[in-house]
């Protein structure tokens, strides 16, 4: 029950977290959950982690910490101050790009294009449902929890539409053979990067600084070094 409960409880700390800033500033933590993923493989379950998945582990957390240090020095970045119509526009471009992508590729058997292409299409729609959310609380200058506009709910509400496609792309995606070993290292470092992209041009005053790329990177060696463990996604 504290499993099902922990699983489907996500979207709560996205509520909460967008009211303290930015997604980006929360979405570049997703990777460290691997790494409790890592001691409970190892301490519950009794499987063996390797040496690699251990370093990995290190650079991955500090990767994220280096992009969390990158953070402080940017200006008070404000998520009503956000391009509204351009992170639409590129969250419905996005949609077709990726359905598109999906048509094209239903007949797909290479096992590592599926696993790249489904990873990196489940990954972007999943990167949009904070960034969507956070826009729907904060629309026309609104500062509650929930959004209290009409139009602010209905992006909040366009946010499923993001998270339930990403779930089905993942499902279809296992389906036609993808490897977790592939596809998880993909959809999260997309679900990391896209964000900050993003809201590079459509948040005043948001900068990507040299410190915020060598993190992304960190991470990214972090999450491929790491991709054994992700076996138990499966």
């Amino acid at each position: 029950l504290l499993g099902l409960f922990l699983s489907n409880s996500g979207f709560l700390w996205i509520i909460l977290a967008n009211r303290f800033g930015p997604s980006f500033l929360f979405t570049s933590m997703f990777g460290v959950g691997l790494i409790f993923l890592m001691f409970y493989s190892h301490k519950i379950l009794k499987e063996r982690v390797s040496i690699i998945i251990y370093v990995s582990a290190f650079i991955l957390t500090a990767g994220t910490v280096i992009i969390g240090i990158s953070n402080y020095n940017q200006n008070n970045l404000e998520l009503n101050e956000i391009n509204s119509e351009l992170v639409i526009t590129c969250a419905v471009v996005f949609f077709f790009i990726a359905l598109v992508l999906f048509v094209f590729n239903k007949s797909n058997r290479n096992v590592i294009i599926i696993s790249m292409l489904f990873g990196f299409i489940a990954g972007g729609l999943a990167s949009f449902d904070p960034v969507l959310k956070g826009l729907g609380q904060s629309y026309d200058n609104s500062t509650g929890l929930l959004p209290s506009k009409t139009s602010g709910w209905v992006i909040f509400l366009s946010s499923l539409l993001y998270s339930t496609s990403a779930f089905l792309v993942t499902q279809i995606g296992f389906y036609k053979g993808a490897k977790a070993t592939t596809f998880v290292p993909v959809f999260n470092s997309v679900y990391i990067i896209l964000p900050l992209l993003i809201q590079f041009f459509a948040l005043p005053g948001f900068r990507i600084s040299g410190m915020m790329i060598f993190g992304v990177i960190l991470v990214v060696i972090g999450l491929v070094g790491m991709k054994e463990i992700s076996n138990y996604f499966r």
